[in-house]
């Protein structure tokens, strides 16, 4: 099983879909699905950083039960708490496929086996807004978000947009592995009194 992040999918996003280049939005839901279909196998996890869906919960729960994986939804300024409840309810599991509403900021430990036998820590601080600071951001935690659909001036440090406006040959979500590529050059960057230091764990 696979884990992927994404954001600001943006369905039946009329507005988006122009300024994504799409001749309509429902053209647009169907790129964004098949691409997103294409990577994301049943079984697999997706945390969605928000900004899924336009048009409420009953236009939302006909793409979502389209799409593969276990999602886990991290609000964003455009998601209803109350669609995203209704949508939460009526997408129960099925076939390795669900959805789950989740706190605007989370923070996600993964363990990572190693060809050595030994397994790696990965920590990661999830909110829709890009942060200046994060929990554990001095440890090695990275931070990934959406809201900017890849406009946000180039950041240093360990931060990532995974929206579906910045992947560079698809509409679908960032695999785990694409996103440690993505980060395994960035360094730490202090903000404030906090120096870095080895993980405790």
């Amino acid at each position: 099983m696979t884990t992927h992040f994404t954001a600001d999918t943006h369905f039946h996003h009329r507005a988006q879909a122009e300024r994504r280049g799409f001749a309509t939005v429902e053209e647009m839901n169907e790129c964004i699905v098949r691409d997103w279909n294409a990577r994301v196998c049943p079984g697999d996890t997706v945390y969605h950083l928000g900004d899924l869906s336009y048009n409420g919960s009953a236009k939302a729960l006909e793409i979502v039960r389209r799409l593969n994986g276990h999602i886990h939804i991290v609000p964003g300024n455009h998601d209803q708490e109350r669609v995203l409840i209704q949508l939460s309810m009526a997408h129960r599991a099925r076939d390795g496929c669900s959805l789950n509403l989740m706190p605007p900021l989370m923070d996600l430990k993964m363990s990572r086996p190693m060809p050595d036998g030994s397994s790696e820590i990965d920590r990661f601080t999830l909110c829709h807004f890009p942060l200046l600071v994060w929990n554990r951001s001095h440890y090695g935690a990275m931070h990934l978000h959406g809201h900017s659909h890849g406009n946000l001036a180039p950041r240093q440090g360990r931060v990532m947009d995974v929206g579906v406006d910045t992947h560079p040959f698809s509409w679908g979500p960032y695999s785990l592995a694409e996103v440690l590529v993505c980060m395994k050059d960035k360094g730490y960057i202090a903000h404030d009194h906090h120096k870095e230091r080895a993980d405790p764990a």
